[in-house]
């Protein structure tokens, strides 16, 4: 009974998330208008209208995704896709979230922790090996940088005060 609860929950979440992600291309369609200094200014007051309590989470995912799919167009000429969109939803929801191979982890490990942060949280980024922490803190860094977003690279030589 206990599984048939939480996969009950789980296909009522995929709705809910699917519902968000059919939603943000309007909104990256609307923030396209802008130039980056302007996006930029429209994610620090989407994070003050969040620690405000002034906006649920379907609207603020909704618009921080919007917010993002536009600089991921701009910066790395990729757009986010539907499955990334809802795999980062749940990802910043607090699951897991398995995805095989080209499916695009980096890309909903970077949406994820963006809207973690516009919520006031930090994230950490974990990879495999240093290969992948190097490469990835290279190819997300400029999507972070054009979001107002500090980040840092932690390797395995790296010492422990440094962490």
């Amino acid at each position: 009974m206990k599984n048939l609860v939480k996969l009950w929950n789980q296909k009522r979440q995929l709705k809910k998330y699917r519902w968000i992600a059919e939603r943000i291309p309007s909104w990256a369609e609307f923030y396209s208008r802008y130039m980056p200094e302007e996006i930029l200014h429209w994610s620090r007051e989407l994070e003050k209208e969040i620690s405000r309590g002034k906006v649920d989470f379907v609207s603020a995912a909704s618009q921080a995704f919007g917010i993002a799919s536009i600089t991921f167009r701009r910066v790395l000429h990729i757009t986010p896709n539907s499955t990334q969109l809802v795999a980062a939803l749940f990802l910043a929801d607090g699951d897991v979230v398995e995805l095989g191979t080209g499916e695009g982890k980096t890309v909903v490990a970077m949406l994820a922790s963006y809207l973690r942060v516009l919520y006031g949280h930090r994230a950490d980024i974990g990879t495999t090996n240093d290969y992948l922490a190097e490469r990835d803190y290279h190819w997300m860094g400029p999507i972070y940088k054009a979001l107002g977003i500090d980040i840092g690279l932690v390797l395995s030589a790296t010492p422990r005060k440094k962490r």
